[in-house]
């Protein structure tokens, strides 16, 4: 109801309904809001810097640590608990989608925490007994670092000052070993006599 009301709002207006929406108490209109953003990153660019430039990334990064604190009242195991796995793949699908093609908002995403919630992705998949719970969010890390490295050589820096290769490397070993758990193929067949 509420991304109905938006659709008649100026761009302005409707970036900033969404931001207090994000910010509210209630978990369900806070992923209305995160779903109005992922819709709007597909109005274009100016539309993308505008929600960089409002706060977006920021409100969005809050949204996660608010809801793991929500989470960690009641569960000892909340940092694996599914709808945080939810929230911050799809914080992180928004965070790529708001790069794509503008190397603009690259800059300004990392500036504004994206490369740290990213590696924090990575290492919870690394570090997880429970790897295949944050496998999704691995992937959408390790896509979130390629885009903001992309053509930007001072992200690449930062990326490998801030350990992202050696996180990426991890990554990978961890899906090799997580591969080499399957059983081997049978042998080939003995050849005809």
């Amino acid at each position: 109801s509420q991304l109905i009301i938006m659709s008649s709002l100026l761009p302005n207006e409707q970036v900033r309904m969404l931001l207090s929406l994000l910010q509210s108490e209630d978990v369900r209109g806070r992923m209305q809001a995160l779903a109005g953003i992922d819709f709007l990153t597909d109005q274009g660019d100016s539309m993308k810097s505008q929600l960089v430039v409002q706060g977006v990334v920021e409100a969005m990064l809050e949204h996660i640590n608010k809801t793991g604190e929500e989470l960690k009242e009641g569960d000892p195991d909340w940092k694996n608990h599914s709808l945080l796995h939810h929230h911050r793949q799809t914080v992180a699908s928004i965070l790529r989608s708001l790069t794509c093609g503008h190397p603009s908002n690259k800059k300004r995403i990392v500036q504004r925490g994206a490369m740290t919630f990213y590696l924090e992705l990575l290492e919870g998949f690394v570090s997880s007994p429970n790897a295949k719970a944050w496998q999704d969010e691995a992937y959408m890390a390790a896509l979130g670092i390629w885009c903001v490295c992309y053509s930007v050589p001072e992200n690449q820096l930062l990326a490998v000052q801030e350990g992202a290769v050696s996180m990426l490397l991890q990554l990978t070993q961890v899906q090799e070993g997580q591969h080499a758990c399957r059983p081997p193929p049978p042998p080939p067949p003995p050849p005809p006599p």
